[in-house]
């Protein structure tokens, strides 16, 4: 599957986005994330907006654990807006 990181980042932006991955122990995990401010609580918003990410790795929140996780873009499967 050809991924769009466009239609990805503003699927996160505006709302919920899932998000099949391969993790580095090749296992497949879905996450439901999101990089809408309004969708985070407010304990758990980025304190440093200057940190530097990998343009290869996204950050999301993830609402099923209320925790921040990451994903590889190279190793997407497949994703849907929610």
């Amino acid at each position: 599957m050809e991924v769009n990181r466009d239609e990805v980042t503003s699927y996160l932006s505006s709302g919920l986005c899932r998000i099949t991955f391969t993790k580095k122990d090749g296992t497949e995990r879905t996450v439901t994330g999101t990089l809408n401010r309004d969708l985070i609580p407010a304990d758990k918003l980025p304190k440093n907006t200057d940190r530097v990410h990998s343009i290869d790795v996204q950050p999301v929140y993830e609402v099923d654990l209320d925790e921040w996780r990451s994903f590889r873009w190279d190793s997407v499967i497949s994703y849907e807006a929610e």
